[in-house]
């Protein structure tokens, strides 16, 4: 699975983020194992996790994601990350990565950034 990692540039972020979010973004790739991140930086100070799916990860696994993280913000549990809703009111878009559609998530950068920093790892 991590060979299907995908490897998109930072200029290819900034799209998705602009056609399936609205957003302008700059950004920068984060670590990842088998998928790919990036935080993104709007010009208003506005920090967000942009997570793009492994090609091989089922989107049955990715909707579960979706819907725990949802029941979760249901119940107020504030240490999880809110997923935020495309332009369309979806919960992911498909993006092309090496001819495969392949799901996006877009998260709040501020729990992304504490979850990462309790890892040890920082948003630097």
């Amino acid at each position: 699975m991590i060979a299907q990692s995908p490897n998109l540039s930072c200029d290819q972020a900034c799209k998705i983020a602009h056609n399936g979010y609205g957003l302008m973004v700059t950004a920068e790739v984060l670590p990842s194992e088998r998928d790919q991140n990036f935080k993104l930086s709007a010009e208003d100070g506005r920090v967000f996790v942009l997570k793009i799916a492994n090609g091989e990860e089922a989107r049955s696994f990715l909707e579960a994601q979706n819907q725990v993280m949802a029941r979760l913000q249901e119940r107020h549990v504030t240490y999880c990350p809110e997923l935020i809703k495309t332009q369309s009111e979806a919960d992911f878009s498909d993006v092309d990565v090496n001819g495969l559609p392949t799901p996006d998530a877009l998260l709040p950068g501020c729990r992304a950034k504490c979850l990462r920093v309790a890892n040890g790892m920082g948003l630097s």
